[in-house]
């Protein structure tokens, strides 16, 4: 049946502050008008309502859409549903415990999004979301040992779930912050720093701070080393802020010293007695005549001065 213009009294406005589909409306697509559920009735001609599935144009008879066909539109839609129904801006997925396990989990979602052309939100240097399917996602954390059950055990939500939070930055996530950290490392080729997070990207350091308590933490958590740690041999920048590097080596067995000449016992009694200069003329008096005194006698005498 073609549009008999009964569809013009159900029109409705776009609404300020909210998207179509998520307040509510629908759109007929032989009509090409948007109206909501009292322009529509059931399959069994019985009127519908805002909580019923199924609806059908009073005017053509056909299904009206209800749902966007855009990827973007349709992580918003779903994110905006969950919300509706009492989730809150996370979906319902309680992120305040996030352990290495869930972080790692997340990490590898991350990064098989982005292989499949998808970023995190409207940040620097990067538009839109991906085009890798959940289900494709899904077949690639398989082959690293991650299944859609163990990310639906974890986080009690499906993997499409998690893929709706990684693309939402309005406000941000721990999972669509980890999205935005991992797409950073694939464009600068290493781990970000945190300038780097502030050159690539509208969110900033402190952010994540914020969200995994510290910036070691969050390295930590994803895997990376932070700052050094556990290296084998630490830079020496790291040595020296930390007062020390590795302790001298011991000095070698040198053996007992070698015994002093003659000459040298004398050299030496003169350099004791140079600030005292009648002592050292009665040594010198003394020294003409010690011809006969041996070694012994005078390392005694150079013991007493000492």
């Amino acid at each position: 049946m073609a549009c008999t213009g009964k569809c013009k009294k159900f029109r409705v406005s776009k609404p300020r502050d909210a998207a179509r589909y998520s307040s509510g409306q629908c759109h007929c697509q032989m009509c090409d008008t948007w109206m909501d559920h009292n322009g529509c009735h059931l399959s069994d001609s019985s009127p519908a309502t805002e909580s019923s599935d199924g609806w059908f144009c009073r005017c053509c008879g056909f299904k009206v859409r209800r749902k966007p066909r855009n990827t973007n539109y349709k992580a918003k839609f779903r994110s905006a549903s969950r919300a509706r129904a009492g989730g809150g801006p996370a979906g319902g997925i309680d992120l305040s415990y996030f352990n290495k396990y869930r972080a790692i989990m997340i990490k590898q979602i991350a990064l098989h999004m982005l292989e499949g052309g998808g970023g995190g939100g409207e940040g620097k240097g990067k538009k839109g979301g991906g085009r890798m399917s959940a289900r494709r996602i899904g077949s690639k954390l398989l082959e690293n040992g991650i299944s859609a059950a163990d990310v639906r055990t974890e986080f009690d939500a499906p993997i499409e779930a998690i893929i709706d939070l990684a693309r939402t930055l309005d406000p941000p996530n721990k999972i669509s912050m980890i999205l935005e950290f991992e797409r950073i490392r694939s464009l600068i080729k290493r781990v970000p720093a945190k300038r780097d997070i502030a050159a690539n990207s509208d969110l900033t350091a402190s952010q994540y701070e914020s969200e995994f308590e510290s910036w070691e933490h969050l390295l930590d958590r994803l895997g990376y080393d932070p700052w050094y740690r556990g290296d084998a041999k630490p830079s020496l920048r790291r040595r020296r802020r930390v007062g020390g590097g590795p302790p001298a080596p011991p000095e070698p067995d040198r053996g007992p010293a070698p015994p002093q000449s003659l000459k040298d016992i004398r050299s030496a009694i003169r350099r004791e007695l140079k600030g005292e200069p009648d002592t050292l003329k009665l040594f010198d008096t003394l020294d003409r005549n010690i011809a006969k005194c041996d070694e012994l006698e005078l390392g005694a005498v150079l013991e007493s001065l000492g």
